[in-house]
Order: C-alpha cells, then sequence, then structure tokens
C-alpha cells in the first residue's frame, strides 16, 4: 500500500475537520501579498500532508465538500480567468452560470 503526500490550504476549507483525519507532516504559514490577489485572508496555512492509499478517494471527496470551491471560482471568473484554469471542481453547478466569461 502506498501513501500519498500533498498540501491543503488550510483557509480554504470552510470545514477543518478534515485535518483530524489525516497525517500533518508540517504547517507553514504564509503572508498574504497583492500579488496573492486573496485580500479577504491574511495568511495561508499549507498543511504538507500524507494520506494512505486506502483512505485517498474517501478524503478526496470529504475535501472537495469541504473547501470554498464556490467562492473561488466566481472569484476566478470576475477576474477573467479562462474556464479551464478553474475547473478543480469541474461537476459543480457554477458551470451552469449564463454570465459564464470563456
Amino acid at each position: 500500500m502506498n501513501n500519498y503526500n500533498g498540501v491543503i490550504i488550510e483557509e480554504s476549507l470552510e470545514n477543518t475537520d478534515v485535518l483530524k483525519k489525516v497525517k500533518i507532516l508540517s504547517t507553514k504559514v504564509e503572508e498574504i501579498t497583492d500579488a496573492h490577489k486573496t485580500p479577504w485572508i491574511a495568511i495561508w496555512t499549507l498543511h504538507t500532508v500524507e494520506i494512505p492509499e486506502n483512505e485517498a478517494q474517501n478524503l478526496a471527496e470529504e475535501i472537495s465538500r469541504s473547501e470554498e470551491y464556490n467562492k473561488a471560482k466566481h472569484y476566478g471568473i470576475s477576474l477573467g480567468i479562462p474556464k479551464f484554469q478553474l475547473d478543480f471542481a469541474p461537476g459543480d453547478k457554477i458551470w451552469d452560470l449564463k454570465s459564464e466569461k470563456n
């Protein structure tokens, strides 16, 4: 059985309970600058995590329900970011928007 490593940005989660279900290998806190274009938060908390292969699918689904995809997509669309760069949750209803750019 393999383990997967990845990074979860804590501020992208509406519900942080999923962080209790993963092994956090390290945590890095970055201050937000104008270049990040996320003025609604002051910091990003980046957790490098390890997830066992047999838990990966369930945790991925839980994370997808915990992340603020709609807010991020609407903001990206308002900036004119191409749709293909915002499809990190392609089954989301946001793609039915009539006012969508791109």
